[in-house]
């Protein structure tokens, strides 16, 4: 029980100062970007970023789906039951990795024809457009392996690579807006530092939980996968009624599971 208040203060104290930082970090790199590319450019970013934000709704929950069904193995120590929900959720989300991009590359006709920039051909808009698209759609790959640190109730490692990389990449970001003014370039940054801080966040995960990584997964059974998609239908409801009710919703089974979870060490 001490472990686990141990890492629900770290989780807590962790998350609320990242959260702050992020704030500070997140005005000052959106000041500079509308000082430097203007109201225009910021316009185009909402549109884009409202574009696969609308796109990723093709995700609608499955996640949660699978990983409520890791705490159940977790607690019982079975390993090969982990890797199992892990690996398939890993396929589930390189799936869905590659349909937010496909559709998204459905959108690049309207995005062409349409001149939404005076001072850029259309080629460029679309080229920035793109750089939207591969980065929502690559960040998907690198899900799975991070929702180890949740289970087991290290979220604040996730928050610290997620906001500490924000900082880090802002920053890259923030001088080469100084230097260039060049949106293409910065949207560039952004992509190279997402692989590059998943990649060395998937590494640690696979460092600090080989256990549940390593050897070959075997196929859930038909029982696993009616349960997944249950919890997927209900999640894809809630949807339907709102994202902050279902965030709600979705917090509140987590702690749950994981008040269930913590029990379960002592």
């Amino acid at each position: 029980m001490a472990k686990a208040k141990n890492y629900m203060v770290q989780n807590i104290g962790i998350g609320i100062g990242m959260q702050i930082l992020y704030l500070v970090v997140s005005f000052g790199i959106r000041t500079i970007f509308i000082q430097i590319l203007g109201k225009e450019i910021l316009g185009l970013d909402r549109l884009f970023t409202n574009i696969i934000t609308l796109i990723s709704f093709a995700e609608l929950g499955i996640g949660e789906a699978i990983i409520f069904q890791i705490y159940s193995p977790l607690v019982k120590k079975n390993n090969q039951k982990v890797r199992d929900f892990l690996l398939f959720y890993r396929k589930i989300y390189q799936y869905i990795g590659s349909i937010i991009m496909l559709l998204g590359m459905l959108f690049l006709p309207v995005v062409w024809n349409f001149s939404l920039l005076g001072s850029a051909n259309n080629g460029e808009v679309s080229l920035i457009y793109l750089l939207y698209v591969v980065n929502a759609g690559v960040s998907y790959f690198f899900v799975y392996r991070k929702a180890l640190f949740f289970v087991t109730q290290k979220e604040y490692i996730n928050v610290m690579f997620k906001q500490g990389g924000f900082c880090i990449q802002s920053l890259l970001q923030g001088i080469y807006l100084f230097q260039t003014h060049d949106l293409i370039g910065y949207l560039v940054i952004q992509l190279f530092c997402m692989l590059v801080f998943n990649w060395i966040q998937s590494y640690y995960a696979y460092k600090s939980y080989p256990e549940f990584l390593k050897g070959k997964p075997e196929k859930l059974s038909k029982e696993e996968i009616r349960s997944i998609k249950k919890k997927y239908a209900r999640n894809r409801t809630l949807y339907g009624w709102g994202v902050p009710y279902y965030w709600n919703r979705k917090y509140f089974y987590h702690s749950l599971y994981r008040s269930i979870y913590s029990r379960s060490l002592c």
